[in-house]
């Protein structure tokens, strides 16, 4: 039985991760080798779940500050 989480919830490779961050191959591989994210091994290849990205991206978010009024 799949609920509404876990059907959104997908491995993804590591070019991927560099889609969703916005960067290059080589800093997802940065992130992977850091274990700033859980990783999942599929034999030698590393996959990362969506929702753990979205963790690491959550954890990472600053909140915005107001500019100073001059």
């Amino acid at each position: 039985m799949h609920t509404p989480n876990q059907e959104q919830r997908r491995l993804l490779t590591l070019l991927e991760v560099a889609e969703v961050l916005g960067t290059g191959e080589r800093m997802a591989r940065r992130i992977v080798s850091e274990r700033r994210v859980p990783v999942v091994k599929v034999g030698r290849h590393v996959r990362v779940w969506s929702d753990d990205l979205d963790a690491y991206l959550e954890s990472n978010t600053e909140p915005a500050t107001r500019a100073a009024k001059r």
